[in-house]
């Protein structure tokens, strides 16, 4: 049985997936929240998290606008996956992060 926090895992490192390659994520959600939480990604915490960022968007989008649109990425894809509006996806997984920064 697929519960609701699998969900919410799949479709965090689908959004990775989009933008880096996942050579071997040090966590179950390919480091999505750890990406969100980072003011720099270069070399050392693509090394330490095992996920590198795709060439395309190093030369095109600054930090913030890369988490803008992974965050955006991951609220539609939880959304599709709920069948839920855009508003609802992105409070389970604003929730989601809080309780991961708790733990």
């Amino acid at each position: 049985m697929i519960t609701e926090s699998d969900m919410l895992t799949e479709a965090k490192k689908m959004a990775v997936e989009m933008m880096f390659w996942p050579a071997c994520p040090v966590d179950d959600d390919y480091c999505f929240d750890a990406i969100m939480y980072t003011s720099v990604i270069d070399r050392k915490f693509e090394d330490e998290h095992g996920v590198y960022l795709h060439q395309v968007y190093k030369e095109l989008c600054s930090i913030p606008e890369l988490k803008k649109f992974l965050k955006k990425k991951a609220i539609k894809l939880i959304a599709f996956k709920h069948d839920i509006d855009l508003d609802s996806a992105n409070k389970i997984l604003m929730k989601n992060m809080l309780r991961r920064i708790e733990n």
